[in-house]
């Protein structure tokens, strides 16, 4: 270990461990990639509502990772705080916290005892049901 700090012995890149992490995250990041690209070829409409939404977490969440789990795509921060899924008429946008959120719109569905999602079926959707809102909520709830 030398001069080196004592914190990077524990992400050496020869460690069995670090290098099954780092193929992972190689993995995840593609299947993340394949989810968005599937889609745009199944249905381009609602590709373009799952990228915007995609754009706007990450512009408000910029450190946040993406994880392909229980088939769509998941945002984590110190926790997963909302993900994006595909259905066959609609994308969601869905949060784990949903129902401490203040949904002055209306917006905001589902009845089960914490989750709630937003349906977008066109690409004005977006406009008209301001995800932001919604987004700024979910990190907020996230950094507590």
């Amino acid at each position: 270990m030398g001069g080196l700090p004592w914190h990077f012995a524990l992400v050496s890149e020869t460690d069995p461990f670090n290098q099954y992490r780092n193929e992972q995250m190689k993995s995840s990041k593609t299947n993340v990639e394949d989810f968005f690209n599937d889609l745009g070829l199944a249905d381009p409409e609602k590709h373009q509502i799952a990228l915007t939404l995609r754009k706007e977490i990450k512009r408000l969440a910029k450190t946040s990772e993406e994880r392909v789990m229980y088939g769509g795509v998941l945002y984590y921060l110190e926790d997963s705080f909302c993900g994006i899924f595909s259905y066959k008429n609609h994308i969601t946008l869905e949060f784990s916290k949903g129902y401490r959120f203040e949904d002055e719109a209306g917006v905001l569905e589902g009845s089960g005892k914490f989750r709630r999602h937003i349906k977008f079926k066109h690409l004005s959707d977006i406009r008209d049901k301001r995800p932001a809102v919604y987004l700024e909520q979910a990190i907020a709830l996230t950094k507590r």
